[in-house]
């Protein structure tokens, strides 16, 4: 996957964010 900034924010950043993210729109 190449290395793409969405809107400044890398796609690791991206996973680790939304991570949690959906977590706690889960709940």
């Amino acid at each position: 996957m190449p290395h793409v900034v969405f809107r400044g924010i890398t796609t690791e950043q991206l996973k680790r964010i939304s991570k949690p993210l959906v977590e706690e729109l889960a709940e």
